[in-house]
């Protein structure tokens, strides 16, 4: 009994380090931007219609089709940024570590499952300083950490979790301006949507979900992520943690035919589909699907930005009641996930318009009301109501 006991512990301390190498730990920015609420909000729509215009553009140069999520307005409106920066600081958005290169450099990054490529910026990635790595010798521009960023394409070892892939190609920019938040460790974006959105165009598998895949047999393309209250949040990576969610998990099939993780979403009852989006801040709709939704909500105040995008704002102390509904599966939104800004005593609602935006895109107050599974092997999703 003594020996089936110890080798029982056994199993267990061994389970238990496998599961901790396949998770990964997601903090926030300490600094937390010093944009007021409605710059904020302003900068971040334009960002997100830059990334999704940079998307778009790049299929219609591979296929001549319009990709459907903007539409021609939204592509001349991309270089139409002004005096507003395009990257992400303020928006306060949870990054985590992987390792790049041998031996392994560590970068924080944005785990981004609306955009498919990794770029690492600042300059933080050292080429010289790693065995495995391979200049590819071609550039391409990316919108992530400002307006057409340069970056230069290296192959390399890419660590995230306990997983490994060989001959990974990313962006790297060299340049010392390109830290792409207040926080200036976190310096790049991990892209974990289709690939077949890639600006990097290699004619060949070269992003990690692609290459961990084809590399180790025994891998679940898999990415579940959970992000809970008090900054408790994480993601794993070919492991799903079932301990975390309150009942079943509900599935909803994707094709990656059709780019992105999309999903069917209902706001208050009202139809939102769209894309499920881990690298956004807020929930992005079209302008007047979110002047309809916000309207009905009592306690809400319509504004429009200088933009012409509809904003709702409430008082702090009096939030409104949002629920969220996805495969039959409904929650009503904490109170912490729906504030998007705060001005004074007054809280502006994290589900905000776009002009000529053609679908929703569900950001991080979505993630922090579902635990979110991406399967890449069977293209579903995996929604369930978090434990707190």
């Amino acid at each position: 009994m003594k020996i089936s006991f110890l080798l029982t512990a056994s199993a267990l301390s061994a389970l238990s380090l496998v599961s901790a190498q396949f998770s990964i730990p997601l903090h926030r920015d300490a600094k937390g931007g010093n944009v007021n609420g409605t710059a904020l909000l302003d900068r971040e729509a334009k960002r997100v219609a830059a990334k999704y215009a940079k998307h778009a553009e790049v299929h219609f140069k591979r296929t001549g089709e319009h990709l459907g999520v903007v539409n021609d307005t939204t592509l001349n409106r991309r270089s139409d940024s002004g005096e507003v920066k395009m990257g992400l600081a303020g928006l306060n958005l949870l990054a985590g570590e992987i390792q790049v290169g041998t031996p392994g450099q560590k970068h924080k990054v944005i785990f981004d499952t609306g955009s498919p490529d990794l770029i690492i910026g600042g300059g933080s990635y050292k080429p010289q300083d790693s065995n495995t790595s391979k200049d590819e010798h071609k550039k391409f521009t990316e919108t992530y950490v400002g307006p057409d960023v340069p970056c230069s394409l290296y192959s390399d070892e890419v660590k995230v979790g306990g997983v490994e892939a060989k001959n990974v190609i990313f962006g790297s920019s060299g340049t010392d301006n390109a830290a792409i938040t207040d926080d200036e460790s976190v310096v790049g974006i991990f892209g974990l949507s289709f690939p077949t959105l890639s600006a990097i165009d290699t004619h060949k598998p070269h992003t990690f979900v692609e290459l961990a895949k084809e590399q180790n047999s025994d891998y679940d393309n898999v990415f579940q992520f959970l992000l809970k209250k008090n900054d408790d949040a994480s993601i794993h990576v070919g492991r799903v943690d079932e301990t975390s969610v309150d009942g079943d998990n509900v599935w909803v099939d994707v094709e990656s035919s059709d780019e992105y993780w999309k999903a069917g979403v209902e706001i208050n009852g009202i139809k939102a589909s769209g894309i499920i989006d881990s690298g956004t801040s807020h929930i992005f709709g079209r302008n007047d699907d979110v002047k309809k939704i916000l309207n009905a909500i009592d306690g809400v105040e319509l504004k429009k930005s200088k933009s012409g995008d509809w904003q709702g704002w409430y008082k702090c102390d009096d939030p409104p009641e949002v629920k969220l509904k996805i495969a039959g599966m409904e929650v009503t939104m904490r109170d912490d996930a729906i504030i998007g800004a705060r001005e004074g005593d007054q809280c502006q609602v994290c589900i905000a318009g776009i002009q000529h935006f053609d679908m929703w895109i569900f950001g991080e107050p979505f993630f922090q009301m579902f635990s979110v599974i991406f399967d890449f092997d069977n293209e579903r999703m995996g929604f369930g109501k978090l434990k707190y």
